[in-house]
């Protein structure tokens, strides 16, 4: 099933960003560029963690939220809490 993002703060580079987040699904423009991005809080999918990165296809700027996906685990599991505000971590475009 995965994450519910709804009502979780999200911050850029220490700055509240904003984002339209549903369910699993974080929407918001690239910085860099202006390009919409879409990052899915699923096990294995695309901006979920820092070794799945969602790349920008205009500027080519990596994003993954954080804590990680991977770091947390399923909500399923016995203790693990949602996350009240998450990063949006960017990697330096590989132009």
């Amino acid at each position: 099933m995965g994450w519910t993002l709804d009502g979780v703060r999200f911050e850029h580079q220490g700055k509240t960003a904003r984002v339209c987040a549903d369910g699993n699904n974080v929407a918001w423009i690239c910085p860099s560029c202006g390009m919409p991005l879409l990052l899915v809080y699923l096990k294995g999918r695309k901006g979920s963690c820092a070794s799945r990165p969602r790349r920008c296809e205009q500027c080519l700027s990596d994003y993954s939220l954080e804590p990680g996906y991977d770091a947390i685990g399923e909500p399923q599991e016995k203790g693990v809490k949602r996350a009240e505000v998450m990063s949006i971590l960017q990697r330096a475009s590989k132009q």
